[in-house]
């Protein structure tokens, strides 16, 4: 449909790339007006003043023409602000994603550190040390070498004395295991508050 005399080779139908590039520099301006006065006033301001914009390019004559660059107006400056509303939503999720991956990581290292020593410790109770996979495990989180040694001497301590022997021999008598099993259940806790403590240093 024609929307004028003056202007009969446009119509609302029709890209204008002179309307969007103002429609562009409109919302440009538009975020600029955060910094000062009242910001939904000023949007309203320049949401008419983009109207009016479009009211002298089409120039529509009645009514009906007149509420199809209204519709036009209304559809551009809600696609403009729906971009830029996009383009923020994302950019918050991304650092709200952040956010809680550097909180919930040192969380989840602790939870993984409290369970493979409860599990070791388990094992004490079961099988009298601690099998190889939770050693391994255990030894991998930070703490001083030292530590680490001491540990693995006492569980290696302790499974030599709990391990029945093929030749049926005793290394040590059941008052032997017991201390070796003592001292790995305190070499153990050790470990345990040196993981944690270096862990919650790190966080």
């Amino acid at each position: 449909m024609s929307l004028g005399s003056r202007n009969s080779e446009h119509t609302l139908g029709k890209e204008n790339p002179a309307c969007l590039s103002r429609c562009s520099s409109t919302v440009s301006l538009c975020e600029k007006c955060r910094c000062s006065g009242s910001f939904s006033s000023k949007i309203s301001a320049l949401r008419e003043d983009y109207f009016q914009e479009l009211v002298d390019y089409y120039q529509p004559v009645g009514p009906m023409e007149k509420i199809h660059v209204e519709m036009l107006a209304e559809c551009c400056w809600k696609m403009r602000r729906l971009q830029i509303a996009e383009t923020a939503s994302i950019k918050v999720a991304i650092e709200c994603e952040s956010d809680i991956l550097q909180i919930a990581a040192p969380k989840s290292l602790f939870v993984v550190i409290l369970t493979v020593f409860s599990e070791a410790k388990d094992n004490t109770v079961a099988l009298g040390y601690v099998d190889d996979a939770l050693v391994k495990t255990a030894v991998e989180f930070s703490a001083e070498e030292w530590v680490k040694n001491d540990f693995l001497l006492a569980n290696q301590r302790a499974r030599d004395l709990a391990i029945p022997r093929i030749d049926g021999s005793d290394l040590g008598g059941n008052r032997a295991l017991k201390k070796a099993q003592s001292a790995l259940r305190r070499k153990l806790q050790l470990l345990r508050e040196r993981c944690l403590q270096n862990e919650h240093r790190r966080a």
